[in-house]
């Protein structure tokens, strides 16, 4: 298995050196690239740099994400923007750097926030939601992509770096294992007609009380059968 692994910190990146580690570990041959998936000269130089190895480019997972909580009345058209091009613009660069190549997959990665909503996070719920209108654009010109937009998963990211586990406990959220995220990853990929899938667990009928998007018509479904999102 031969991975690229890009990120605007490269080697720097938190937890880098420990899964570099993992991956060697496992028989992976893992290159790392500091680049910005905004920037399209930067990725164009790593997706060449890559296909020069004698491994091109055959799979893509867009895991771009900047957090920057705030009310929408707050937010200027820098902070919304900031939030917003890591998931938009990067994937519109990843597209075009990669153009009409053969790929087995071309998977970017949302939140199930996105579907209900979340408290100071409309530029984050925006991003996202434009993946999921650019996964089924992409499909619908006959090329691989699929969205996902996953729950809390523990043991690794941004919920354990910012030890934000027991807050989503408290509010009937419940995370996932790594495991189990990476069985799930492989279920969706095993399917080609998946566009978006969400991946949460939690007590619905207790999140409505705080989340106003719960008694709207779009999450409706999920709300009326809950194991649907698990």
């Amino acid at each position: 298995m031969h991975l690229a692994l890009v990120g605007r910190r490269g080697a720097d990146t938190s937890e880098a050196a420990d899964t570099l580690d993992e991956l060697t570990r496992l028989g992976a041959q893992v290159s790392v690239h500091a680049a910005d998936v905004t920037d399209l000269d930067a990725m164009r130089h790593v997706v060449d740099t890559v296909d020069h190895t004698g491994h091109p480019v055959r799979g893509v997972v867009h895991a771009a994400m900047v957090l920057n909580d705030m009310p929408l009345a707050e937010a200027t058209k820098d902070t919304f923007e900031a939030v917003l091009a890591p998931k938009a613009l990067g994937v519109l660069v990843l597209d075009e750097v990669l153009g009409d190549r053969p790929l087995d997959f071309f998977v970017s990665y949302s939140s199930g926030t996105t579907l209900v909503g979340n408290v100071h996070q409309a530029n984050y719920g925006a991003g996202n939601l434009f993946l999921e209108a650019f996964t089924r654009a992409r499909r619908a010109c006959a090329k691989p992509a699929t969205v996902i937009a996953w729950g809390a998963i523990d043991q690794v990211g941004y919920v354990v770096r910012h030890n934000l586990g027991e807050h989503l406990r408290k509010a009937d959220f419940h995370s996932m294992g790594v495991d189990r995220a990476l069985d799930l990853l492989e279920d969706v990929l095993a399917e080609p007609e998946t566009d978006v899938t969400v991946s949460a667990q939690a007590d619905w009928s207790r999140a409505s009380s705080w989340l106003p998007m719960m008694d709207s018509p779009r999450p409706g479904r999920a709300v009326a059968c809950p194991g649907a999102w698990q």
